[in-house]
C-alpha cells in the first residue's frame, strides 16, 4: 500500500519493531533459567538498523490563476466575507485558506452644486425719437409789474415827513410829485426807482384840511395808491402877534419849534408854539405835563433867570435877552 504522507510511515513500523524487541527479551529470559551454570553469553543478535526511507520532498501545488472579478459593485447593507476553497495539499484542517477581505474604494460625498442666483432679464430701453423744429423766433413777452406804495407814518398833521416806500415799479423811472387829493408834494431829494423797482422817497404833508386822502405815487408809466389821514393842528395857546417872546426868539427863526415853560409854584405850564408841532410826550413825565392843549397858557416872554423846555430841528449856539445859549439838536432843558 502506498503511504499518502510520512506520518503514515511511522506508525506502520512502529509495531513491527515493538513486536522485535519483546521476542529477544522472551528468549534470554528462557535460557538463563534451564542451566546451573552460567550460560556462556550469547551476543545480541544484531539487529539490523532499521532505516526509515524520508518521503520525497513534492513541490508545492502551483494554483491556478484567480479568474477576473467583475467590478463589485458598493453593498447597501453589510459586507461578509467570502471564504475561496483552493485544491492541494499543505493547507490547514479543512482544505480552507482565509481569503483577504477586499479593500472598498473611498465612498465620496456628492456634491452638490449652489442653485445659479436668478438674473432678471433686463427690460429693453426705448430709443429716444429727436423731432427737429425749425427755429420759430418767439416773442419776449413783457414783464407783468404790480406796483405799490406804503407811507410811515399813516398819519399825520400838515408839515410832518413821512416816508413813501414802492415797489416793482420800472426801473430807472423817476418819481414823480405825490398826490394828496389833487394837492402835490415832490420828493426830496429828487428819487429814482433803482434796478430792483424799488425806492424810498421823503415827502411833507402839505397844508390841507384835516381828513382822510389817497396817497398817490407816479413813476414813469407806473403808479400807485395807499390811504393816508391828515391830522387837524393842535388849537394851543395863541400868542398875540407882538409879545416880547417873538422878538427874543428871532435869532432862532426856522429853527425854532416850540418852548414850554413849567411853574412849579403853581404847577401850571405856558407854551409859544409857533409852528403848530408841539408834542407833550417829550416833557418829562414826572412834571404831568397835560395832553389837552386847552390846559397850556400863552407864553408871551422870557427870563433869562428861568429854565425852559425848548424843541429845536437842529444845534445852534446863538444869544437871546442878552444871554448865550448852546441848543443841541431836539428837545433841551435851558
Amino acid at each position: 500500500m502506498g503511504f499518502g504522507s510520512s506520518g503514515g510511515v511511522k506508525a506502520h513500523r512502529l509495531p513491527v519493531v515493538l513486536i522485535y524487541l519483546t521476542i529477544s527479551c522472551v528468549v534470554l529470559l528462557a535460557l538463563g533459567a534451564c542451566g546451573g551454570e552460567d550460560p556462556t553469553p550469547v551476543p545480541p543478535p544484531t539487529t539490523p538498523p532499521v532505516v526509515i526511507a524520508a518521503p520525497p520532498v513534492q513541490p508545492p501545488p502551483t494554483l491556478p490563476p484567480l479568474p477576473a472579478q467583475e467590478p463589485v459593485a458598493e453593498p447597501s447593507g453589510p459586507v461578509s466575507t467570502p471564504l475561496v476553497v483552493v485544491p492541494g495539499s499543505r493547507f490547514g484542517a479543512g482544505g480552507r485558506a482565509p481569503v483577504a477581505e477586499p479593500t472598498l474604494p473611498p465612498t465620496e460625498e456628492p456634491t452638490v452644486a449652489p442653485a445659479p442666483e436668478p438674473t432678471a432679464t433686463p427690460l429693453p430701453r426705448p430709443t429716444p425719437t429727436v423731432i427737429i423744429r425749425p427755429n420759430v423766433p418767439t416773442a419776449t413777452p413783457a414783464p407783468v409789474r404790480n406796483p405799490s406804495v406804503s407811507v410811515n407814518p399813516g398819519s399825520g398833521q400838515p408839515g410832518t415827513g413821512l416816508t413813501v416806500a414802492g415797489t416793482d415799479f420800472a426801473p430807472g423811472s423817476p418819481v414823480g410829485a405825490v398826490s394828496f387829493g389833487g394837492v402835490t408834494a415832490s420828493p426830496a431829494p429828487p428819487v429814482t426807482v433803482d434796478s430792483l423797482g424799488s425806492f424810498y422817497a421823503t415827502i411833507v404833508v402839505p397844508d390841507v384840511s384835516a381828513g382822510s386822502y389817497n396817497l398817490t405815487v407816479t413813476a414813469g408809466s407806473d403808479s400807485a395808491t395807499t390811504g393816508f389821514t391828515v391830522q387837524a393842528p393842535p388849537s394851543g395857546p395863541v400868542v398875540p402877534p407882538g409879545s416880547p417872546i417873538v422878538n427874543t426868539v428871532a435869532p432862532l427863526a426856522g429853527n425854532l419849534q416850540w418852548v414850554a415853560y413849567f411853574d412849579n409854584a403853581t404847577k401850571s405850564w405856558s407854551l409859544y408854539d409857533p409852528t403848530g408841532t408841539f408834542n407833550p410826550g417829550l416833557l418829562p413825565f414826572f412834571l404831568s405835563p397835560p395832553t389837552d392843549l386847552s390846559a397850556y397858557s400863552p407864553l408871551t416872554s422870557l427870563d433869562t433867570n428861568l429854565s425852559y423846555h425848548w424843541n429845536l430841528q437842529r444845534a445852534a449856539t446863538v444869544t437871546l435877552g442878552g444871554k448865550e445859549y448852546e441848543f443841541g439838536e431836539g428837545y433841551s432843558v435851558k
